[in-house]
């Protein structure tokens, strides 16, 4: 400093200048139902200790480097971080949020057996909105539909991890995954029967079959034999005595044990024991017989292409068919 008259004094002292913090925050979405997650992205300033001061304009604040922050209203929101460091220097920066409608995703569905179609149904809610889903079954195929039924194309047990994603239009989306179960079905859905009258007069033996032709129980399946006139069985072989010649009904069930998948078929299997002998020899039967209004023929011979059968009845009437084999 100089005076007018010339006079001249000075002083010299040395200034610390301090680093501030380069003040910077990520966040997610802005959502109604799920929490924001704050994340600090300030770089530390070396050999100082930071303070952390956010405001939410919603009345609340924290402390935390990186809080997580519920929202109770919709719209506009201004957040700020301030950053205090213990060498006397902070700042601060401030970003504007708008908080949006989410949806909250949720669907059920049962396992089912294989061949059999998985229904959906959708359990999402939400506020306000037009909403959209997003399925994706975990077997390369999707769906937008809000409810669907998908069919898997499994024939042994799986699980599937099945995703919807709903969302509602200029605003938030939620996801929801679960699990579903297609469970493997018996394969032997067929039966053949024989007779066996070793077994009984009018003995028959039944087996199952699988779709191949393949005839023998299947390990692990429960089966479940039902007669007409003649009750129920289990086992996986069995040997039926029917009361006397003639047409029956026959179910076979096939379960898989621990399972609810199971598959059925009925057959009209026939006993026609007083024509044993004449099949065997002339190659030829016709059953029921006696008969009321429908007959059944059996060919075991070769007669040829073209075949004409004449049969009479007890009345005198001859009938003639004509049958291409």
């Amino acid at each position: 400093i100089e005076t007018e008259f010339g006079c001249q004094d000075s002083v010299v002292r040395v200034i610390s200048v301090k680093e501030s913090p380069k003040v910077q925050f990520t966040n997610g979405p802005a959502c109604s139902l799920k929490p924001t997650q704050f994340t600090n992205t300030t770089k530390a300033v070396p050999s100082t200790y930071a303070n952390y001061n956010w405001s939410f304009s919603d009345g609340t604040t924290s402390t935390d480097e990186s809080p997580i922050h519920s929202w109770s209203s919709l719209g506009n929101k201004t957040v700020t971080l301030q950053i205090s460091l213990d060498n006397g220097c902070s700042s601060s920066v401030t970003k504007k949020l708008d908080v949006l409608v989410q949806p909250k995703a949720s669907y059920t569905a049962q396992d089912v057996c294989a061949g059999s179609p998985v229904a959906f149904n959708n359990k999402t809610t939400w506020a306000q909105g037009e909403i959209s889903y997003d399925w994706n079954f975990s077997d390369n195929t999707t769906s937008t539909e809000t409810a669907p039924v998908h069919m898997y194309g499994n024939a042994i047990t799986l699980s599937y991890k099945v995703t919807l994603i709903a969302r509602i239009a200029g605003g938030c989306t939620d996801t929801f995954i679960d699990e579903v179960t297609v469970n493997e079905g018996p394969k032997t859905c067929d039966f053949t029967y024989s007779p066996d009258y070793a077994f009984g007069y009018y003995g028959m033996k039944l087996e199952p079959m699988d779709g191949s032709g393949k005839v023998g129980a299947q390990t692990g399946v429960k089966y479940t034999w039902v007669i007409e006139n003649g009750g129920s069985k289990n086992g996986n072989t069995i040997q039926h005595n029917f009361i006397k010649d003639g047409t029956y009904n026959v179910t076979m069930y096939a379960l898989i044990n621990n399972s609810a998948c199971e598959c059925s078929k009925t057959k009209t299997v026939v006993m026609n024991r007083a024509a044993v002998k004449s099949f065997e020899t002339s190659g030829i039967m016709m059953y029921p017989n006696p008969a009321t209004d429908q007959v059944s023929i059996a060919m075991k011979e070769s007669f040829g292409k073209v075949v004409n059968v004449n049969i009479t009845s007890v009345s005198g009437v001859k009938y003639t068919w004509v049958i291409e084999k």
